[in-house]
């Protein structure tokens, strides 16, 4: 039986300096990034493994490109 998609909220936590994927209020993966220089580099990224599969890492790409894009223009 195929799940069907999630809903995805990302948000950025500059404290931790992570991108959070999050389900029904849950962190499900991250995306984290460091800032040198001016310069910001995407690190690592975890998705938990029941939640693989369902468009977590993708919205996490996507929101962090976003924002990278929207912060260094």
């Amino acid at each position: 039986m195929e799940r069907s998609p999630a809903t995805v909220e990302v948000r950025k936590d500059e404290t931790t300096r992570l991108y959070e994927a999050l389900i029904d209020g849950q962190v499900v993966g991250t995306l984290a990034y460091e800032t040198t220089g001016g310069r910001v580099s995407l690190t690592h990224s975890f998705v938990d493994q029941d939640q693989r599969h369902r468009g977590v890492a993708s919205a996490l790409a996507r929101y962090a490109l976003e924002d990278l894009s929207q912060s260094h223009t």
